[in-house]
């Protein structure tokens, strides 16, 4: 008869407990995972219903300048036929300061569900490249919603100015450096910038004298104490209408239909300016895509209503509209532009 050894018995016993909390271990390891499955799940699930119920709630729209200027005007144009479309209000929040840094940055730092939007415009992507400590990145904290319109920059210049074509005016400018004074509505505002590019592509040499606002700097032109001004005709077209100032050309890429007459600056020979001043909706980064595709579809949509696109060409825009992909690449494009402007000469701001 043999016997077992003795010996061998315990470590027989731990072996077996070893399985069992083995066993135990896997079953408690599945049951987790399962669980983390099921809250997963669950969290897509509510996210995909909040996502497909959107919106059921009170979208804001931001405009990071005053009430009553012309992106506001234009942003409560188009949140006004929105929320008919999406049946919900989409209501106008002015949040001006820093030349639109304040409300921007509001915008990026809120939560990426569709219900905070940005209506943006061109400071919207200089801004970054001329403040030492900008809050926000273009690309890095916004993904384009759509164009909402566009609105030629004119080059005006004071009533009686002997300048008949831009040619005259860079014709006398190159013999006669920092005589002419040129007006904005501020170091780095738009204004500005259009005409540091005119400088840039011209070699024209000129004054800047920079103002607390676009209307003190226009009515200065209209009466004659500065020479030249740049802005867009969503700010100058009563005036122009009026021949108030004198429009020597525009600077989009075809002809203004409300100024046919008047020739784009690359026909006058500045080869390379091409500028409007455009609007749009932008949305924070993670916003997800099927809420990005719904707003770009009720911007769309509202541009198409004739109230609307009356109402913007009476503003002195043109309604425009695109794609989130379209829109972004703009963005993108702008962004890089101006960083060189910004850069050449030498803005910055605090």
């Amino acid at each position: 008869m043999e016997f077992a050894d003795s010996r061998s018995m315990p470590s027989q016993g731990i072996a077996a407990t070893e399985l069992r909390s083995t066993a135990r271990g896997r079953r408690r390891a599945f049951a987790i995972a399962a669980s983390v499955v099921a809250i997963g799940s669950g969290l897509w699930s509510l996210g995909a219903s909040a996502q497909s119920n959107y919106p059921d709630k009170m979208i804001r729209m931001v405009v990071a300048f005053s009430a009553g200027g012309p992106n506001d005007v234009m942003a409560r144009v188009v949140a006004q036929k929105m929320s008919d479309i999406l049946g919900q209000q989409v209501i106008v929040d002015n949040r001006p300061g820093a030349g639109g840094m304040i409300g921007t940055d509001f915008v990026a730092k809120s939560p990426a569900d569709g219900y905070t939007l940005l209506f943006a415009s061109v400071p919207f992507v200089t801004a970054p490249s001329m403040y030492k400590r900008p809050t926000y990145a273009v690309e890095r904290d916004f993904i384009g919603v759509s164009k909402v319109a566009v609105s030629p920059i004119a080059l005006m210049v004071k009533p009686g100015a002997p300048y008949k074509n831009v040619g005259d005016l860079i014709t006398f400018a190159k013999a006669n450096p920092g005589k002419l004074n040129f007006a904005s509505g501020g170091v780095g505002s738009t204004p500005h910038l259009a005409m540091v590019l005119f400088q840039d592509l011209t070699g024209a040499k000129l004054n800047h004298v920079p103002y607390k606002g676009g209307a003190p700097a226009l009515t200065d032109l209209m009466g004659g104490q500065v020479d030249i001004m740049m802005d867009s005709f969503t700010t100058t077209l009563p005036y122009i209408e009026q021949k108030k100032v004198s429009v020597l050309a525009v600077g989009d890429s075809k002809r203004a239909a409300k100024l046919p007459s008047v020739p784009t600056m690359v026909e006058s020979g500045v080869n390379g300016f091409v500028m409007n001043h455009w609007v749009g909706v932008v949305a924070p980064k993670q916003t997800p895509k099927p809420v990005v595709d719904k707003l770009n579809a009720a911007v769309n949509q509202a541009l198409k209503d004739p109230a609307v696109r009356d109402r913007l060409v009476g503003l002195g825009a043109e309604p425009a509209g695109d794609s989130p992909q379209q829109f972004q690449a703009f963005l993108k494009g702008e962004v890089e532009r101006w960083q060189k402007v910004a850069k050449d000469a030498k803005v910055e701001l605090e």
